[in-house]
């Protein structure tokens, strides 16, 4: 039986994933519009599948980590390492938020963009009948060939990468005017 906190969780997932989607999708769009050029449609590609790939690493750092070294990073007071610990303890929504949703949008885009390339290439030679299989495959092999060397990668350097990704986000945290900083002179009061 679903929680009433599980249920918010799909409910927010659902909703992140489909404003994600339509963000990825718009920008790639307008980037990769008629008039693109081969190669700066090739860098927005690479750039969707290089994101999908370091989001995965992010996830399965997340489910590997360790909290004891996060915990003696956090005593230290060292930047990101209170963001990095909430990664590792909600491991299985960062984990679903970045493979699955971060992951499956930027597999599905990284697709459309190739088909896009493709339908451009083969717009100006239409002689390039075998470029969609070649295209298609590249990008499946990019894909999956960066996402398996990344889940090695992530086990074994998870406290790392974890950290880094606790900076960056403690960073955006800081950017955002309703982030709730703590009152350092209040003295608790």
């Amino acid at each position: 039986m679903a929680t009433k906190k599980n249920r918010r969780w799909v409910r927010n997932t659902l909703i992140s994933t489909f404003f994600l989607s339509i963000f990825f999708s718009g920008a790639s769009r307008v980037i990769l519009g008629d008039n693109a050029g081969l190669i700066p449609s090739l860098i927005v590609l690479l750039l969707i599948i290089l994101t999908g790939v370091v989001f995965d690493i992010i996830g399965v750092a997340a489910t590997s980590s360790k909290m004891a070294p996060l915990n003696a990073k956090a005593a230290k007071k060292v930047p990101g390492a209170k963001a990095a610990i909430n990664l590792a303890r909600n491991s299985e929504k960062a984990s679903s938020f970045c493979n699955d949703v971060v992951g499956d949008i930027c597999g599905i885009i990284s697709g459309s963009a190739a088909a896009a390339i493709v339908f451009n290439l083969a717009a100006n030679d239409p002689k390039q009948g075998y470029i969609n299989i070649v295209v298609g495959a590249v990008v499946a092999a990019r894909t999956v060939g960066g996402k398996a060397l990344g889940k090695s990668t992530a086990i074994s350097y998870s406290t790392e990468i974890l950290m880094l990704a606790g900076k960056v986000i403690s960073f955006f945290a800081k950017l955002n005017p309703f982030h709730k900083a703590k009152d350092r002179g209040s003295n608790g009061k």
